[in-house]
């Protein structure tokens, strides 16, 4: 028998991602919770708070009471145009360590190393650093220094981490929250196009990864919103508990309750 029975794989996909927070909560009415979570970019920050100990019901109601339009701070410079100024702060003050050995739930997180050219997949040490460096857009955002090292969103090089936990679960739902289409924008502005690009390299990480996952939730109506719609969480995270169906769900529980008799 593997390690854990269910883990979950939560895509990047910027406010997109708050469709995660439906799914997990649609989980939670059921009785099914992960036993480890492996995410990139929001889903990086969704998976730390779950597995801080943070319910979907209580990351809902933190949304509410947050003046999301202050997630992002504009701060032009060489590096990057923003800066992730709620995010660190409610990171700080929602989360009680900042450290992924003292979660209640295991987490990986996906990140880009710019310094060596490549992905990596952190699971110890300081856990706040690596949260916002997984969700810092390249040219977008400052890319995050740690440790001598230059990184960035974890989207660019694997935005569905399902390899990271792969070999030691039974099975894996993933979310995956950038939904590929036709896109009729006119892309006016430098963020539509430098968000439409990104979409684009990013979703070519994840196809080898779906490949290998039991379950996998990809709500078409994630497309229609960008990736700053902050204030529409509470439509995506709708989205995310209808797109949880009830003959998945029987189906989760069917597999999981052949686990216990082995």
């Amino acid at each position: 028998m593997k390690k854990y029975k269910l883990g979950i794989v939560l895509s990047g996909g910027g406010v997109r991602g708050f469709a995660h927070i439906g799914v997990l909560k649609k989980l939670e009415e059921n009785g099914i919770i992960p036993d480890i979570i492996s995410g990139a970019s929001m889903g990086a920050i969704v998976g730390a708070f779950y597995c801080s100990g943070i319910s979907a019901n209580k990351m809902h109601k933190l949304l509410k009471n947050k003046k999301l339009s202050r997630a992002v701070k504009w701060n032009i410079s060489r590096r990057g145009l923003m800066n992730h100024g709620l995010l660190e702060s409610m990171l700080k003050r929602y989360i009680v360590k900042d450290s992924f050995e003292d979660l209640k739930t295991p987490l990986t997180v996906s990140v880009t190393n710019l310094t060596k050219g490549e992905n990596q997949i952190i699971t110890k040490g300081k856990l706040f650093d690596y949260v916002v460096a997984s969700a810092t857009i390249p040219i977008l955002f400052k890319p995050r220094f740690i440790k001598g090292e230059v990184f960035v969103d974890g989207g660019l090089t694997d935005n569905l981490p399902v390899s990271a936990i792969r070999k030691d679960c039974e099975y894996i739902l993933a979310i995956h929250v950038n939904h590929m289409n036709n896109d009729r924008k006119k892309f006016n502005n430098f963020r539509d196009i430098g968000e439409r690009c990104f979409r684009i390299a990013v979703y070519k990480t994840v196809r080898k990864g779906m490949k290998k996952c039991d379950w996998v939730i990809d709500p078409p109506k994630t497309r229609d919103y960008s990736s700053f719609e902050f204030r529409k969480f509470d439509e995506l995270i709708d989205i995310g508990y209808k797109a949880t169906t009830n003959k998945m769900i029987k189906e989760i529980k069917r597999n999981l309750k052949t686990i216990d008799k082995k």
